[in-house]
């Protein structure tokens, strides 16, 4: 396993155990994502946590702290995996649907079949609707783009997902 990854994930792991006093106000979702970069798209899954650093789930608005690992496939080409962090802003929370938008950075690995892989910086953002089923589930759908800032290659992502509420 590279060092990079090695270290995201020990980054992950540090952030999980420092949002246990924070239990009661955790969300974790997971789900199918389709990116796009230069026309063409793969296919994959995404998985993230946030927990709430202000505000409370049913206020109208909260900020938190997202942390989101995703694996993709390019179809006969390569696998990507992404983890990234940031801030998520959940606001304009109306009955059982909640918008929000969010920033992050973090780091992609790429491994093409042809033997030639790769890591770079990513930063980017998106927003997304959060819908309510019940007190402790929802469902949703975002929009991300992604950009490396060491070239203007431009990913677009879009995720849907379960969400789980942990706590009250």
């Amino acid at each position: 396993m590279s060092r990079l990854i090695k270290s995201g994930l020990v980054s992950l792991a540090l952030l999980l155990l420092a949002a246990a006093p924070a239990a009661a106000q955790t969300e974790i979702a997971g789900g199918f994502t389709s990116l796009t970069w230069n026309g063409c798209c793969a296919k994959g899954f995404a998985a993230d946590v946030n927990f709430n650093v202000r505000g409370e789930q049913r206020d109208a608005s909260a900020l938190a702290v997202v942390v989101d690992f995703g694996v993709n496939r390019w179809p006969q080409h390569e696998w990507d995996t992404f983890v990234t962090g940031g801030l998520r802003w959940k606001m304009a929370r109306r009955g059982r649907l909640m918008v929000f938008a969010q920033a992050e950075a973090g780091f992609a690995k790429w491994n093409e079949d042809a033997g030639f892989h790769g890591s770079g910086l990513l930063v980017g953002g998106g927003a997304g609707v959060d819908i309510r089923i019940d007190d402790a589930s929802s469902v949703k759908g975002q929009f991300d783009v992604w950009s490396y800032p060491t070239d203007s290659d431009i990913l677009t992502r879009l995720y849907f997902a379960y969400v789980r509420r942990l706590g009250k």
